[in-house]
């Protein structure tokens, strides 16, 4: 398989793929990327939270994310790349889950949410990006239909959010 990229000789030199089926791989792994490291953290989130609505809100993003997971790295397979399983490109998305983890705790929970949801949000929207990126007709439709998954989560996590505001 190729490295990163399309780079067979150094799997840590960065080469941009010249061909779209590599540029496709190469988004999706992005996607996939992030998705590992949200799946981590809530599953970390779940572990260390009392509030049922956080624990039930987080057991549907784990569970979104397992999926998308599970339906994008066959797509990277097929185009001769190896799926990742961290190092998410989106280091803003990385970082933001890691700083997360320290916020977690029923006493700011509003803060906690409120950050959440507009994080949620702009991963959202990297979704709908990458879709735009996508080459493969097929794959954008498949990405189209995860980034609806994902828009109900953050739709539930934006209704907690209010739910949240007003107690």
């Amino acid at each position: 398989m190729k490295a990163f990229g399309g780079n067979t000789m150094d799997p840590f030199v960065y080469v941009p793929p010249q061909d779209p089926t590599q540029t496709d791989a190469m988004i999706v792994n992005e996607i996939i990327a992030v998705c590992h490291d949200g799946l981590a953290f809530y599953q970390h989130a779940q572990e260390h939270v009392e509030d049922y609505n956080l624990k039930r809100i987080f057991s549907g993003m784990i569970e979104i994310r397992r999926e998308i997971i599970e339906k994008l790295e066959p797509e990277v397979i097929a185009r001769e790349v190896s799926p990742v399983e961290s190092e998410s490109i989106f280091n803003k998305v990385r970082q933001w889950y890691v700083d997360a983890k320290d916020m977690l705790s029923d006493d700011n929970a509003n803060v906690f949410i409120d950050e959440l949801e507009q994080h949620e949000q702009a991963t959202l929207n990297r979704l709908k990006e990458a879709m735009k990126r996508i080459e493969d007709e097929r794959l954008a439709k498949k990405i189209s239909h995860i980034a609806a998954s994902v828009q109900m989560t953050h739709d539930k996590m934006a209704a907690l959010k209010e739910q949240y505001k007003n107690n």
